[in-house]
């Protein structure tokens, strides 16, 4: 690194600890490797590291911290990758929770809510408190503390895995989490999606409301995430490999007739996307046992 190079200034809101799983490097992958990446103008294949970042995204004051508060939550997601690619659930409660919340961090995380293009961390915090208390919490009543968020939101939400069929693989974008609301239900959310890795989607569900069908998903299942993932995404998809001219066109054809997202500079209040899904027409994988 040269000598004057400022420390931290790039600040990762898609780390790379998530985004080298969608490397063809797969289970080996750093954040030297490749990746494809598509936009509206490009197809290209980037390194990993060159990815979803802004100078002094979260704060020039006091980098050094915002990166070892991240890098914590960073290096537990590292440890779910031998349950990614090996199993067919996290390994336990505590990883399942542990997934839920980075699920839902990399979401608020993300460009697409910032106010500002630098010093986001405060707005951050501000969101994180929001998903605490309308997410995981869920109740009217305040609650007594952090330790019993976790313990109602452990009792209520799970999390499994479903996968794709043999030779497909998924997509993800630089705004991979999906918050939805699945059914009549009055709530904030109920379901988050986020792909893991080319084979394998994330999926936490308030299991008081959702039911999961774990396992291998339908051909229109798999077209239901690609499509999610478009409407979702900041600017651009990644891939392990390169995609059809056809599948490319696609995605442009998406990106052109949905508003522009661009990040919204001053005061305001954070705009999250809930896709709300009808419950007879959901993905296959999401039961809704009680109408």
């Amino acid at each position: 690194m040269p000598q004057n190079m400022p420390v931290y200034k790039k600040q990762h809101y898609l780390p790379a600890a998530y985004l080298r799983n969608f490397s063809v490097d797969g289970p080996t992958s750093t954040r030297k490797s490749r990746i494809w990446r598509f936009d509206s103008k490009a197809r290209r294949e980037v390194t990993v590291e060159s990815q979803g970042f802004g100078p002094y995204y979260y704060s020039d004051q006091a980098p050094e911290q915002v990166e070892k508060e991240f890098k914590s939550g960073e290096d537990f997601y590292a440890e779910c990758y031998p349950d990614f690619w090996q199993h067919g659930a996290p390994g336990t409660s505590r990883r399942a929770f542990g997934l839920l919340v980075m699920m839902l961090d990399l979401h608020i995380r993300n460009l697409a809510y910032a106010k500002a293009t630098r010093n986001n961390h405060a707005d951050y915090l501000a969101m994180a408190a929001t998903v605490k208390y309308y997410i995981l919490w869920g109740r009217k009543e305040p609650p007594s503390g952090d330790a019993a968020i976790v313990e109602e939101a452990m009792r209520n939400w799970k999390v499994g895995f479903v996968r794709c069929a043999a030779g497909h693989n998924f997509i993800t974008s630089d705004n991979p989490s999906l918050l939805a609301r699945v059914g009549s239900d009055p709530g904030f959310v109920n379901l988050v999606l986020m792909p893991v890795t080319p084979m394998t989607y994330a999926v936490g569900y308030d299991a008081r409301k959702l039911g999961l069908n774990p396992g291998t998903i339908s051909e229109g299942d798999e077209t239901v995430l690609t499509q999610l993932q478009a409407h979702n995404c900041l600017e651009c998809v990644y891939a392990r490999e390169d995609i059809s001219d056809r599948q490319w066109e696609g995605f442009k054809s998406i990106l052109a007739k949905r508003r522009p997202r661009r990040p919204v500079e001053g005061p305001g209040l954070w705009g999250a996307d809930i896709f709300a899904i009808p419950a007879n027409n959901g993905p296959e994988f999401v039961s809704v046992p009680f109408g």
